[in-house]
């Protein structure tokens, strides 16, 4: 009688071993399974040409003024803008919308509500759409590192 038991709790933890191992497994599977969608869902909003958004400058333009009306237009608008949200303290640049239906066609998604003589205030990590006329923030669009890019013709400066 005991020979019996015996045999049956070795049985007992070999069918244990085994659902540990198998749920290990399932666990694991389920993990690459997920951390491969997430990278595959994530990177899917960034075009195969690399044209993110921040790379778009074709329809965004910067008064042809001097270096300091230039400068106090950027002090300006910031100041606006900051008065409805918090901004970083970093690099920014002010453009103004002069296609908006050619951003619109480079990314719809981005661009939604975009209209010419908007301003583009842009940040490291992201961009705020601004209707100067309404003073009101129309969009704010948050940049991941791999499509931060400075546009050609774009006017750095800080606060």
């Amino acid at each position: 009688m005991s020979l019996g038991m015996k045999k049956q709790g070795l049985h007992l933890t070999g069918e244990k071993s085994f659902s540990y191992a198998s749920i290990l497994l399932s666990f694991l599977a389920l993990s690459i399974v997920l951390i491969l969608a997430w990278y595959v869902f994530d990177k899917g909003d960034v075009k195969p040409d690399g044209a993110g958004p921040a790379k778009n400058a074709e329809g965004l333009n910067i008064d042809k003024a001097s270096a300091n009306n230039q400068q106090s237009e950027v002090v300006e608008v910031v100041q606006k803008v900051s008065k409805h949200i918090m901004l970083p303290q970093s690099d920014v640049t002010v453009v103004t919308v002069t296609d908006a239906d050619l951003l619109r066609s480079r990314n719809p998604l981005y661009f939604q509500f975009v209209k010419n003589g908007d301003k583009i205030i842009r940040y490291a990590l992201g961009l705020i759409v601004y209707d100067l006329e309404q003073d009101i923030i129309v969009d704010v669009i948050r940049l991941f590192p791999e499509q931060v890019v400075t546009g050609p013709g774009s006017k750095k400066t800080t606060e």
